[in-house]
């Protein structure tokens, strides 16, 4: 027999006791990957493809912020489940409107509450992982100058302060 014969049979014979092997079919299941909300949530609210946790997000800093700063806890409910309202309290029903705006409107409100809202920015911390380092970098140049210029800036529309925000997150 000749060499390259003698390598052929060798591999045909390993070939054949590879195959008789028992390999358990839970190696050939797919492994489920851990749900993750969403993969760089910033980016996708920027680019408008999370509207609908864009608006639960809101929505639900501002009940949080509504019950934390401007809830009597021993006052009428004006109606059955919601939180006792003071009446001196800062109508944020008008917040809830300019939600059903355009996205730059949207995204302006968010990452206002985002700025000023610990519970939110924990949220969205958890949502995203993977960019977490990001998010915080994000957070920081957000509270210490894109909010402040948009606040001192009367001539800044919300096109101009999500433009920047994106600008910096792009950065951070």
């Amino acid at each position: 027999m000749t060499c390259a014969k003698q390598r052929v049979s060798v591999c045909m014979e390993s070939d054949a006791s590879a195959s008789k092997s028992h390999v358990p079919a839970s190696q050939f299941v797919p492994k489920q990957r851990q749900a993750q909300i969403a993969c760089d949530l910033i980016e996708q609210l920027f680019k408008g493809l999370q509207t609908e946790l864009l608006q639960e997000l809101v929505q639900w800093s501002l009940n949080q912020l509504q019950l934390e700063f401007f809830s009597e806890p021993d006052g009428p409910a004006s109606k059955p489940g919601e939180p006792n309202v003071r009446k001196d309290y800062v109508d944020i029903a008008e917040l809830r409107t300019l939600m059903q705006g355009p996205l730059a409107t949207r995204l302006t409100i968010f990452f206002f509450l985002f700025n000023v809202h610990a519970e939110l920015k924990e949220r969205v911390l958890d949502m995203d992982h993977s960019n977490r380092a990001k998010i915080v970098r994000f957070m920081s140049d957000m509270r210490k100058r894109v909010v402040l210029d948009f606040c001192v800036d009367e001539r800044q529309s919300p096109c101009e302060f999500v433009q920047t925000a994106h600008d910096c997150y792009m950065l951070a």
